[in-house]
């Protein structure tokens, strides 16, 4: 004899307020047609951003919660008027939602150098020639002789290292690491399987 599942208790349509019953299996449903859900209302998307933003003190980093890419820059998703894609960089969205618009060509630098970060204190607009001369200013540029903390491009230190290798070794996911130091899942990855930082 089959599994007999249990009715799903009666509950309101999300758009049209229409009392429905879930389909079995569909304890998440919140709307009782496919038209009801292309209406559904939408969160403002100023909401959805700062509910992905760990805001702190004005002076501090506010670290951005959701996804981030290989190069360690939170991407947020949302349309866009004059884009083709609906993807963003979280900081750059930080700015203009600010008020401020982003002349082409223009980059968004992190003061704080941190890429995570989308404190609007903490970024300011630029040329490619002024991200480059604060990256050197920071000590950030290039310097293949160096390796490890010395490295001016590096993220991580030897003691943020060690602890991201027991980290995965205990179990704890990649993604998980990433957001915990800042960084990409990807960077992550390459220290467990010491495609970087091999000296260690």
């Amino acid at each position: 004899m089959g599994k007999v599942t249990a009715a799903l208790p009666p509950r309101k349509c999300g758009t049209c307020g229409v009392s429905f019953v879930p389909l079995s299996g569909r304890g998440t449903q919140r709307f009782h047609s496919r038209e009801c859900y292309r209406r559904r209302p939408k969160e403002p998307t100023e909401q959805r951003f700062w509910e992905k933003v760990d805001v702190r003190g004005p002076d501090d980093c506010w670290l951005w919660k959701g996804c981030i890419n290989d190069h360690g820059y939170g991407v947020f998703n949302h349309k866009h008027p004059g884009r083709a894609s609906s993807a963003m960089l979280a900081h750059r969205f930080s700015v203009e939602a600010t008020g401020t618009l982003i002349p082409a060509g223009q980059f968004c630098c992190h003061s704080c150098d941190t890429r995570a970060c989308v404190n609007p204190a903490h970024l300011f607009l630029g040329t490619a020639a002024d991200n480059s001369g604060d990256m050197c200013e920071k000590g950030r540029h290039f310097a293949p002789s160096l390796r490890g903390e010395r490295h001016g491009c590096a993220r991580l230190t030897e003691a943020d290292v060690k602890v991201i290798r027991q980290l995965a070794a205990d179990g704890m996911s990649r993604l998980a690491i990433a957001h915990q130091h800042g960084v990409a899942r990807r960077t992550v990855a390459a220290v467990v399987t010491r495609e970087t930082w091999r000296h260690l």
